[in-house]
């Protein structure tokens, strides 16, 4: 896959016109992904495979991941789910920060800027920034006083009614009422999480229409045109498809709901997406410190976690939670460049 070992991308580093710069991101995507392949992988295992032994919450073995989904779903015990995978998951905190500073090697290696070739909008750091700005005081609001408040806000729980019985993709294609439109798409497996609260419905929403956008990609184009490496039209489409259920005609038509009741709703799931949407943009703001340092980030992590979230993060918590991405522009413009279609609904 590589070009040249010293210099991975120096045939398309030139490129101008729009194949080639496409074919130089996904260039850049893919060996990437190859010259981190093992860290990936250790990170993947770390969070699945290799159980801790604990007394409390309750005595068992329990992976990072298995941590996590009871931190989910036992609201009485979420705070002490997550002290234990936070006190517990060294090797995995470890490994993220290898894999970020494999990222800035890879970078240096590429002689590319990896924020040019990752960003979708030069201007992606000031709108989260302003973004945060402008919702600051509705998240205030919240009351939240720690992640594990935070979570329950999140999930939405209180809004359980006119949901599909099972979460599959295809009890949403049925709830929905596009078995028509769908009937001829491959869209391909992918598993979804169990059902925690509503949050958990607008989540497998917009997984559902990230789906649709790779299986409905037009095929007489070639694939670096119609396909973004990072999944911006994905990211977009799927945050429109989750943002169904925060409108009142849908509430009231497909859902069922009395007036009284879709307002209700419309409250408690427009916190779920505003929360979405300042955790986004604290990942997107924290990428550029991952980028210039594990110190940085850390720093960054505590500083910026308590004017996002409105509590403090602790430093051992980073990389195990709100932990940057390399797409994490995408997530974060894919959710308001849908939100400012939402008319189209």
């Amino acid at each position: 896959m590589w070009v040249n070992e010293k210099d991975p991308l120096g045939l398309v580093r030139e490129a101008s016109d729009r194949l080639a710069a496409g074919v130089q991101r996904w260039l850049y995507r893919l060996t990437e992904q190859s010259f981190n392949a093992d860290i990936l992988k250790q990170i993947q295992l770390s969070r699945v495979m290799f159980g801790h032994t604990i007394n409390e919450p309750v005595s068992g073995t329990f992976s990072p991941r298995e941590i996590l989904q009871r931190a989910l779903s036992e609201p009485a015990r979420t705070s002490a789910w997550l002290e234990v995978l936070f006190s517990r998951s060294d090797k995995l905190r470890g490994r993220v920060e290898q894999l970020w500073e494999r990222r800035v090697e890879f970078a240096e290696l590429a002689k590319l800027d990896p924020h040019q070739i990752e960003s979708c909008c030069r201007q992606s750091q000031e709108v989260a920034q302003k973004w945060l700005d402008r919702t600051h005081d509705a998240t205030a609001e919240l009351g939240a006083r720690s992640l594990a408040d935070l979570i329950q806000l999140a999930l939405a729980r209180d809004a359980s009614d006119g949901w599909p019985i099972r979460l599959t993709p295809r009890s949403l294609v049925h709830w929905l009422d596009l078995g028509a439109v769908f009937r001829d798409i491959k869209l391909g497996h992918f598993p979804l999480a169990p059902a925690l609260g509503a949050a958990s419905f607008l989540r497998a929403l917009a997984r559902l229409g990230a789906a649709w956008v790779e299986a409905t990609a037009p095929d007489h184009l070639p694939y670096t045109i119609s396909h973004d490496p990072y999944g911006l039209e994905e990211r977009t489409f799927g945050a429109l498809l989750a943002l169904l259920p925060t409108q009142p005609s849908f509430l009231r038509r497909r859902m069922g709901l009395g007036k009284l009741r879709a307002r209700e709703y419309q409250r408690l799931l427009a916190r779920t997406v505003l929360i979405e949407s300042r955790a986004s943009a604290l990942r997107l703001l924290l990428r550029p410190a991952a980028l210039r340092g594990w110190r940085d980030f850390e720093r960054a992590y505590q500083e910026l976690g308590e004017y996002c979230l409105g509590f403090p993060l602790e430093k051992h918590q980073a990389g195990l939670i709100f932990a940057p991405r390399e797409d994490a522009d995408q997530r974060f413009s894919g959710l308001l460049l849908a939100a400012s279609r939402a008319d189209w609904l």
